[in-house]
């Protein structure tokens, strides 16, 4: 970990650290050839919701879904059909893959009913419908290895140009604003701070409005409200 400070940077080391958590998550074998697959599943998630998000506000940007071209607005899993991942979906199967895997996993730790999780499907499309063997009913599955293929691609492409896209973007304002609510309420409760921690400085990350302590290669001191 580490300090940073600006977004930009912030997002370089969590979205790599999402993905290597990830893909530890899909090669770990539980003993039964399975892997973890609710974690992989909702990290991965996580990482196209945020990548996605970045692209709420801008008007110029639009991918193609149904035969025609929209924005991303607020259904931040659209960013699945734009030149990150480089899918073809339709807009009712984003919609499925939000409200029945994203939603749940993240607020319920649970996956939609007729929903599946596989490691490495030989379809090898990171999503698809298929039918039960010797069932007529239809499951939606998530492929976490080709996922997580299409996620690196994703994010490699978005941390490219991650600088312009952050400044360029509406998301500057909006982001500024809530770093700006997290400072005043820091400065709220300065005067409550009756103690002082020293901590490594690569054991702690977050923003840091004083360029020398970002930069600090050896000890961060760091002032925290007693909770008593």
């Amino acid at each position: 970990m580490a300090a940073h400070k600006d977004e930009a940077s912030m997002l370089r080391e969590s979205l790599t650290d999402m993905l290597k958590s990830a893909e530890i998550d899909i090669e770990h074998d539980k003993g039964d050839g399975s892997c973890l697959g609710y974690p992989a599943a909702l990290t991965l998630f996580a990482i196209c919701d945020a990548i996605g998000s970045y692209y709420e506000r801008a008007s110029d940007f639009t991918i193609p879904l149904d035969g025609r071209r929209v924005g991303i607005g607020g259904e931040h899993f659209r960013i699945l059909n734009g030149p990150h991942y480089g899918l073809d979906l339709t807009s009712s199967l984003i919609k499925f893959l939000t409200e029945h895997f994203r939603n749940p996993l993240a607020h319920h730790a649970l996956i939609g009913r007729n929903c599946v999780l596989y490691k490495n499907h030989p379809e090898s499309r990171p999503f698809f419908v298929a039918e039960l063997e010797g069932d007529k009913v239809q499951v939606a599955v998530v492929n976490l290895v080709p996922f997580l293929d299409v996620s690196k691609q994703a994010a490699a492409a978005f941390l490219t140009d991650v600088d312009s896209i952050i400044s360029n973007s509406r998301n500057e304002a909006y982001l500024r604003a809530k770093a700006d609510y997290g400072e005043m309420r820091a400065v709220e409760l300065q005067p409550k701070a009756t103690s002082v921690i020293t901590i490594q400085a690569n054991c702690v990350t977050g923003f840091f409005t004083s360029e020398s302590l970002a930069s600090s290669i050896d000890r961060a001191t760091l002032e925290f409200p007693d909770d008593n």
